[in-house]
């Protein structure tokens, strides 16, 4: 940040989510196939991810109740299912060791 500069970084801005507009025959996206979410929408798809991943982390610390992340992500109540099905599977592979 410049000495003369008077306003603050946005550093709370919600990142971007990617989601489908097409089919695809592989499980990579392009970029003529990615389209960003809305502000309103990917923050639903957030929250909506992290009820999902800590389901998923209870049941699997009570081996209780268990349910695949395919499942819940596809559940009726979910909005924007591909989208959140796409941010489940990300944070789960970048938190594993």
């Amino acid at each position: 940040m410049c000495a003369g500069s008077t306003s603050a970084p946005n550093m709370w801005k919600a990142p971007l989510v990617w989601a489908r507009t097409s089919p695809l025959q592989d499980d990579h996206m392009t970029a003529s196939t990615q389209q960003a979410l809305p502000t309103a929408l990917s923050a639903v798809v957030h929250l909506q991810a992290g009820d999902i991943i800590t389901s998923l982390l209870q049941a699997d610390g009570t081996r209780t109740n268990g349910a695949s992340l395919k499942s819940l992500a596809l559940a009726p109540d979910i909005r924007a299912k591909s989208a959140t099905y796409a941010l489940c599977r990300e944070a789960l592979k970048r938190a594993s060791p």
